[in-house]
């Protein structure tokens, strides 16, 4: 049987099609087969019509979102028959909770059968796992002091005025690629967590773009981020991964595992079944959630948009869409130059290739699953691109973001020594590595594994 050769043009409006390095061919200009399922850019869930069906959800509620707010920028958060309906579900689940604490404790002090006051255990434990997380204050030794770095504290709360929200309690430096903020301990407290890797990386007018983003957090209204209905979101994608989740079925009948009884192996696939009930019911959830929690982002950008301009806002995306090819290029600069150097190395490789950056916003829109907390950073993108153009109302020069880089100068060198230890760690594996293990390894990476363990819970991209 002879393969099919794909067309060159597009069947619904005669443009011609774009190609990607995996994946079918798609429409540039009416988004004609974008929507196409590719599993050598979705990493394994363990079934793959589960990955079919949550990227077909995802693609069709981000492309009528996307068609939506491109037209009509948000403003202001919200309700909605979803947020109502998630509203709802987390009260019932409170409920269930404090029943389930209130009963387990009546059958363990009113009752003395072994199987009464088993059951008791098992809700009391039920109840502990049901109940809400509030999150942990960062230890003081991890807070960074405001009188030890003014300046960053300065420009953060520049930021916050800007944005109309409080400026955070606590700020803390980590050595990773990403940046974030969260509310934490009983009092709600807002800590705001910046990775070392994203902020040596980023241009001082995409540095404001990231802190604008962050602090609209505060104020878009996202349901996953309030303790109201966080547990929704989050309980059920806990308790799958408690119950082996990321086990798939040919890990557990895999012929090179060592085989056990046959009670052991009926309490492995009785877990499997347990956990894909709690699987299906957080997709669930998610798939209500999710057009509510990505209005929330994509407010979160009009917001940074406003603070820190059109094209502050659109470099920090195309950084974002291109992090994997940045992380490795930074480990090739890091040995032979230092973290102050870096921002331009990076500038001139996002400058070299800016003639694609339409079509990867394109694609990366294929990239979307259930599973995913944000948008597609393209996607982001595009999206900002829609809206009108804005100038700056807030802008950091070099010589600003210099002081600032220089009363941070112990956190940029470990970012540096963290860098360098890493591609240390990557030269060392691959050098060893065999020919013939390399050609599987490629081999591997053309086509997804489905015997490996799969990771069914947790975020794949790097996102804001």
């Amino acid at each position: 049987m002879k393969r099919q050769t794909p067309p060159a043009q597009c069947p619904a409006c005669g443009a011609a099609l774009a190609r990607a390095e995996s994946g079918p061919p798609w429409c540039p200009a009416c988004e004609w087969n974008l929507g196409a399922y590719d599993p050598r850019v979705l990493p394994p869930r363990g079934w793959r019509w589960l990955e079919r069906f949550g990227h077909r959800v995802a693609f069709r509620l981000d492309r009528a979102l996307y068609a939506r707010l491109s037209e009509n920028r948000p403003t202001r958060p919200e309700l909605t028959f979803a947020r109502a309906v998630l509203v709802v579900l987390a009260a019932l689940l409170y409920l269930a909770d404090a029943a389930a604490a209130g009963f387990g404790g009546y059958l363990l002090v009113q009752h003395s059968s072994f199987w009464e006051v088993n059951l008791g255990v098992a809700l009391l434990v039920l109840a502990l796992v049901l109940r809400p997380r509030f999150g942990r204050v960062p230890t003081r030794s991890r807070r960074l002091d405001r009188a030890r770095t003014p300046l960053l504290f300065e420009l953060v709360d520049r930021v916050a005025a800007e944005v109309g929200a409080h400026p955070p309690v606590h700020i803390v430096l980590t050595l990773g690629d990403n940046a974030a903020i969260e509310r934490c301990g009983m009092r709600g407290r807002t800590v705001l967590r910046i990775g070392g890797r994203l902020w040596v990386a980023m241009a001082p007018p995409q540095r404001v773009a990231m802190l604008a983003h962050e602090m609209g957090h505060t104020v878009s209204g996202d349901p996953n981020r309030g303790l109201v209905v966080q547990p929704v979101m989050t309980t059920f994608g806990r308790l799958a991964e408690w119950t082996g989740a990321e086990r798939t079925l040919h890990v557990i009948f895999h012929p090179t595992r060592p085989r056990g009884n046959i009670f052991a192996l009926f309490g492995e696939l009785l877990l499997w079944a347990i956990s894909r009930i709690f699987l299906v019911l957080h997709l669930g959830f998610t798939a209500i959630g999710m057009r509510e929690h990505h209005r929330a982002e994509y407010l979160a950008d009009a917001i940074c948009v406003d603070v820190a301009g059109t094209d502050a806002t659109v470099g920090l995306m195309d950084l974002l869409l291109h992090a994997e090819s940045v992380e490795r290029l930074l480990y090739h600069t890091a040995l032979h130059r230092q973290p102050g150097h870096w921002r331009g190395t990076v500038e001139a490789f996002l400058h070299a290739r800016q003639h694609g950056f339409a079509l990867q916003r394109q694609h990366s829109a294929r990239t979307i699953s259930l599973w995913d907390s944000h948008p597609p950073a393209g996607r982001r993108a595009q999206m900002l691109l829609a809206w009108p153009h804005q100038a700056p109302r807030l802008t950091l020069t070099d010589a600003q973001s210099q002081l600032i880089d220089a009363q941070l100068h112990s956190w940029i060198d470990a970012v540096h020594r963290d860098v360098l230890g890493t591609r240390d760690f990557v030269e060392r594996r691959t050098s060893a590595a065999r020919p013939e293990i390399a050609a599987r390894l490629a081999a591997q990476r053309s086509e997804p594994d489905r015997s490996r363990r799969a990771d069914l819970t947790a975020p794949r991209r790097l996102d804001l």
